[in-house]
Parts: C-alpha cells; sequence; structure tokens
C-alpha cells in the first residue's frame, strides 16, 4: 500500500469507525478483546485502531502507515506483516482486516505463521475480510486483491497453520461502506449497523467474519 492508494481506494470513513465500534460491541460477546495486547495488522487509516486504544493496549502495524495516522500518537510499527522481526512482544488479539487478500498466498502462509507466533497461548485471531462466495462480483474492483477466500477456504487455512476455527459468520457485513450516504447521522448510522448485525439474514452481505484461536500449547 501507498499513499495513492489511501487517496484513491481508502478513502476515510465515518461510516467505517462507526461500524468498528459496533463491531466490536458484537464480538465482546465471543472473545474478551478488551483486556491484554492487541495488534491490527494492515491498520490502514486507523478506525479500527482508534476504537481498540480507547479500552485496551493497541498497537497498529501496516507496510505504509498514513502520515496522519503517525500523528496519532498511537503505537505504530511501519512494517509487512510478513516480517516477523518488526513485530515485538506478544499479544492477545490479534486483528486482521481486509488484509490477506491483498498478499499473495505464499506472503499468507508466512502472515499466519507469524500471528501464530506472537499469539499468546489460547490467543485469538479475529479476521474481516471479503467473502468471494457473496462479493465475487466486486472483489477485484480492489486492484490490490492478489488472493482469493471463502468462509470455507480460510477456516480450513487456518486449521491448516495452527488455529482452531471459534466462531465463523459468512456473510456479516456489506462488501463496502463507500455506498453509505456520508449525509447519515452518525446516531442513526449506528442504529442501522446494530440492526443490521441481528438480522438472521444479511441483505448485500459480502464480508466474512472469523474468530479463530491458537492452540493452547
Amino acid at each position: 500500500m501507498n499513499q495513492d492508494y489511501f487517496e484513491v481506494h481508502l478513502l476515510a470513513s465515518k461510516s467505517r469507525l462507526v461500524a468498528w465500534e459496533e463491531l466490536l460491541g458484537f464480538l465482546a460477546r465471543f472473545i474478551n478483546w478488551h483486556e491484554g495486547d492487541v495488534l491490527d495488522a494492515g491498520c490502514g487509516r486507523g478506525e479500527l485502531l482508534s476504537c481498540l486504544a480507547k479500552s485496551t493496549r493497541a498497537t497498529g502495524l501496516d507496510l505504509f502507515v498514513d502520515p496522519k495516522l503517525k500523528k496519532s500518537g498511537y503505537n505504530l510499527i511501519e512494517s509487512s506483516v510478513t516480517s516477523l522481526d518488526a513485530i515485538s512482544g506478544t499479544f492477545d488479539v490479534v486483528f486482521a482486516s481486509n488484509l490477506l487478500e491483498h498478499l499473495t498466498m505464499e506472503q499468507v502462509d508466512v502472515a499466519l505463521s507469524n500471528f501464530n507466533n506472537v499469539l499468546n497461548s489460547g490467543g485469538h485471531l479475529v479476521i474481516l475480510q471479503p467473502n468471494f462466495r457473496y462479493a465475487y462480483k466486486n472483489y477485484f474492483d480492489d486492484y490490490t486483491h492478489k488472493s482469493i477466500f471463502t468462509d470455507k477456504s480460510l477456516s480450513r487455512l487456518l486449521q491448516a497453520n495452527g488455529f482452531s476455527i471459534l466462531k465463523i459468520w459468512p456473510a456479516i457485513l456489506p462488501y463496502s461502506v463507500e455506498s453509505v450516504p456520508s449525509k447519515i447521522p452518525t446516531r442513526v448510522l449506528r442504529l442501522l449497523i446494530r440492526i443490521y448485525l441481528k438480522l438472521p439474514y444479511k441483505p448485500f452481505a459480502g464480508q466474512m467474519l472469523i474468530i479463530a484461536s491458537k492452540y493452547e500449547e
């Protein structure tokens, strides 16, 4: 990623920030992410990182750190997820949001191995990303997508790399927040996302959510 990508494809978004605030509340029912050390791998513009930092010890990692994010005061590492040497310490939870599809399969294997190494025993890996099964029409609208995953293929890949699957939602959120009107008041948007997460059937959903656990030693 570089500055051009941020300006062309990953524009700052109120909707993305609110979605993460609600999704973290949703996740709290399944894992205790707000206590301990958390790594946001591929932190992008920092929406998830800013939400995490409000209630836990959070570190953001990205190959290219947005210059605006560098001024935030958050704990940041500017490096690739394939470089274990850059990741100091261990973590209780690793978040990988819209990350793995940007890597080659060889890089994905290295990244998962690194996540396994930096997670404490019994720690959790949380993955949110497009599910090709439901997002195939838009999957390559992002010109940096390199690898294809479905809920089944990714869960099997995780199991083959030292993780057990705790919970999986094949379709949890829409593929993109780009279509959400910016004029929607935050309180209304928050309510809509909260309701959407509770729906048994989620129209337009294209993102999957997986919670995996490192095998306890």
